[in-house]
């Protein structure tokens, strides 16, 4: 955008542009933005979801070399609110469409879609390529924007009874229950659309035809294989096609409309996507696409494709509230199977509430004038990252905490940012060449990058009750030769919820702090239920937890050479006592939606929890979530011990993140203030427990958690912390994690104990054998693991 803003202010002469760069936090309420700036571009925010913009069409009337031809159908009524007036330009689109795998359709003779497809096409693909491999959905509809939404909007435009409109989409119910395809799923706990095999089923290769779009900023799957074409139509007027309009706007508050009219106006002749190509966010303008190269290099027909998607592109619905209760009543029709037009016909009877921009009551629009910059002189910018946290909102409860410390501080600006990938493996050093400072775990596989680190000793010296309310458990994680490379910032661990109701109901005794894995399981076993309708299972935990539980020692690390022994007797007897769990119903193994491979008539277990499905389950910062959502009763009990009084070992113990000043940054002193100042906040921002001694004891993190959560996490605390807090680990384990956890799937499968485990140990001899001809001296741990342990992995697995 600077580049951008050069070239326009060279043209001009006169004006100035300044870019004004906002926190995610301030674009989460499109009627603040208004106040904001004088023109406000934002990619995903539509300036028509407020009434703080100017309307443009008078400034369209009055230009009259202005070109509304050079954009996409549709498109400029996209950024028009519901009384049509005009408070945006599109600057740039994200088509959206039904992808599939050619080479999967012409292996069974089924043609490729093309442009211009209909609804009777899209069918008769289904239909076909089912018949030559029925089994499995061979399309797989989306959580995000599903294949009924433009049909259901069209029904709301043209004013379709429900029974004009329940024969419109009679056919998807009926290729739903026929399982050709996979609808989208609204979960029973909150009625609301779940996202819980859909990806995955895509992900892995499951799906013939999906969603998806070309644009990777817009939630879905990953997959990449596939070949785009266009939403069916039955006539050129339809718009079928979904698409995110990008729209930028004037504030209604600016001082200086015509000046923002004309910056807005050349802003959409530019491309403000930083490379060629059709893999984000396009042009508005179809001139610009052109210009840009946006169509260089692209197969036969994926221009065409696009164009047309484009031209025939759904951009919003008017009612959008009605329209998704529409969607749900289809959904549950389908999952409940019951009558599709009565169910229509309910939602009808009594529509949603919509909020429209035009009811909206007006508002004095807040004046907007141009900001003065700070001097450079007088102000400095902190780069700071923290990419991983605890719980989904942490993003948006460290941005809420800028302003208030540059307010404490106002010579010192943070640029936080959130997303980061480390190529090489060694995240700490990477994240201390690029950031001033930053939030990350402990130390894995690298060693601690000592060189590209400030040692916090001094500093902590010099505020000794600051640094006594830090257990020396959690800063020795951080302590290397004497020095201090980081300031404990967060803490996750894991202890149990129960279900309070599904408990007494069953007549059993709630359990208390001091049980044993004997009481879990005879607790568990009781609570199993093995009901054709509804199955309860006992628990639900990592097999990791059952392995640990048993005592089983899978790895040796104690020679120069970590070694597995899989084919054991007492792996054996575990697995099939894990196996004898799972099928009685005692157990529930917690696999997330996105693991490839699951057990036999596997029930998701984020599922099973909110429907009741589950009498006790793992919980953690890093699960469900605190228990927020639950709509039973519930409550908390620590990991039970063995018979010895030891806390049993999940699958992480503690995990513990740091604050890291780099020894590269300009500003060491700006980013302990800051560091101390996100320290001081309870609770954590990241989402966690506070690694402080006041933290624990915090009102704030007490009326967060509640009383009972609170005292299940420090007795937990107390119990783990030394035993199982987590540090550095050898990269050459992974492999044979990994065969570990393939193993107990397998079994869990129903393949028998012993040619799973015989099988597992032969790769893992295979694997010893090779590691025990490679040399590590002078590597660091992603090196050991990218260039020893994953090719002689590869090698025992051919």
């Amino acid at each position: 955008m600077q580049s951008i803003v050069d070239s326009y202010e060279e043209k001009k002469g006169s004006v100035k542009i300044q870019l004004v760069p906002l926190k995610p936090a301030q674009v989460l309420e499109p009627s603040g933005l208004s106040s904001l700036a004088d023109v406000i571009y934002l990619e995903g925010i539509n300036p028509a979801d407020s009434n703080g913009f100017l309307d443009l069409r008078p400034f369209l009337d009055q230009q009259t070399d202005f070109d509304a031809e050079d954009f996409w159908q549709g498109e400029l009524d996209a950024c028009a609110n519901t009384a049509d007036a005009l408070n945006g330009l599109p600057i740039s689109v994200s088509p959206m469409g039904i992808f599939y795998d050619s080479q999967e359709l012409n292996s069974r003779g089924v043609s490729n879609p093309k442009a211009g497809w209909s609804w009777n096409d899209f069918r008769q693909t289904v239909n076909q390529y089912y018949q030559s491999n029925p089994g499995e959905p061979v399309f797989i509809d989306s959580a995000v924007t599903s294949l009924l939404d433009p049909i259901l909007d069209a029904s709301l435009r043209t004013g379709q009874s429900t029974n004009e409109l329940s024969e419109a989409v009679a056919w998807y119910v009926q290729m739903a229950l026929e399982e050709k395809i996979y609808p989208i799923q609204v979960s029973n706990a909150t009625g609301q659309t779940s996202q819980e095999d859909w990806i995955q089923r895509i992900d892995s290769g499951r799906a013939i035809l999906w969603i998806d779009s070309l644009d990777p900023g817009i939630p879905g799957p990953d997959r990449q294989d596939g070949t785009f074409v266009p939403f069916p139509v039955e006539n050129d007027q339809d718009r079928t096609s979904p698409a995110i309009v990008s729209c930028a706007g004037i504030s209604a508050g600016s001082q200086h409309a015509v000046e923002a009219w004309e910056w807005l106006d050349y802003l959409s002749h530019q491309n403000v996507s930083a490379e060629p190509g059709i893999h984000q966010p396009l042009p508005a303008r179809p001139s610009v696409a052109e210009a840009a190269g946006t169509w260089s290099g692209l197969e036969k027909g994926v221009k065409n494709a696009i164009e047309f998607a484009l031209n025939h592109a759904w951009y919003r619905s008017n009612h959008p509230n009605f329209l998704a209760a529409l969607r749900e009543a289809v959904v549950q029709s389908i999952q409940t199977q019951s009558n599709l037009a009565q169910a229509l016909a309910a939602v009808a009877s009594n529509p949603p509430i919509e909020t429209n921009v035009e009811a909206a009551p007006m508002q004095t629009p807040a004046v907007v004038h141009t900001p003065v910059p700070t001097s450079q002189s007088e102000q400095i910018t902190i780069q700071y990252l923290a990419n991983w946290g605890s719980n989904k909102d942490f993003v948006e409860q460290i941005i809420a905490l800028i302003p208030n410390f540059e307010a404490q501080n106002p010579n010192i600006r943070v640029d936080y940012q959130a997303g980061f990938n480390s190529e090489e493996g060694d995240v700490i050093h990477n994240l201390a060449e690029q950031y001033d400072c930053f939030t990350y775990y402990t130390p894995g596989w690298d060693a601690v990058p000592e060189t590209d680190l400030v040692d916090l000793q001094p500093l902590m010296d010099q505020d000794p009750p600051f640094a006594d309310d830090f257990p020396s458990e959690f800063l020795d994680l951080f302590r290397l030769n004497g020095k201090l490379y980081a300031l404990p910032a967060d803490t996750d661990l894991e202890y149990m919820t129960y279900d309070t109701d599904l408990l007494k109901e069953k007549g059993l005794a709630l359990p208390d702090v001091n049980w044993t894995l004997d009481d879990l399981i005879r607790l568990a076993t009781q609570l199993a239920t093995s009901s054709a309708d509804k199955p309860i299972f006992g628990f639900a935990a990592g097999t990791d937890f059952l392995l640990r539980a048993r005592g089983v020692e899978v790895f040796d690390t104690s020679g120069p050479i970590p070694k597995a022994s899989f084919n054991t007797p007492e792996m054996a007897s575990t697995l099939d006592w894990i196996q004898s769990l799972y099928t009685s119903k005692v157990f529930l193994p917690m696999y997330g939606a996105h693991v490839p491979d699951k057990p036999a008539n596997y029930l998701p277990y984020e599922q099973a929890i909110a429907d009741e499905q589950v009498g006790i389950w793992v919980s953690g910062a890093m699960y469900i979530g605190n228990g927020d959502e639950y709509p039973f009763d519930h409550g908390y009990v620590p990991i039970p011990t063995n018979q010895a009084g030891q806390p049993l070992a999940v699958i992480s113990g503690v995990l513990v993140q740091g604050h890291y000043i780099s020894s590269h940054s300009k500003y060491p002193e700006a980013c302990w203030q800051w560091i101390r100042y996100l320290s001081d906040q309870q609770p954590s921002p990241l989402g966690g427990i506070s690694p402080r001694v006041s933290g624990l004891s915090s009102k704030n993190w007490i009326a967060r958690v509640g009383e009972n959560q609170a005292d299940v996490i420090r007795e937990t605390l107390v119990r783990s912390v030394e035993s199982t807090i987590s540090g550095t680990s050898d990269p050459r384990l992974q492999p044979y994690q990994g065969w570990l956890s393939q193993s107990i799937t397998a079994v869990l499968q129903g393949q028998d104990t012993q040619v799973v485990l015989a099988e597992a140990q032969h790769k893992a001899d295979l694997y010893a054998a090779c590691l025990s001809e490679k040399t590590t001296t002078g590597l660091g741990g992603s090196q050991i693991y990218n260039q020893v342990a994953s090719p002689c992995m590869q090698q025992a697995e051919k």
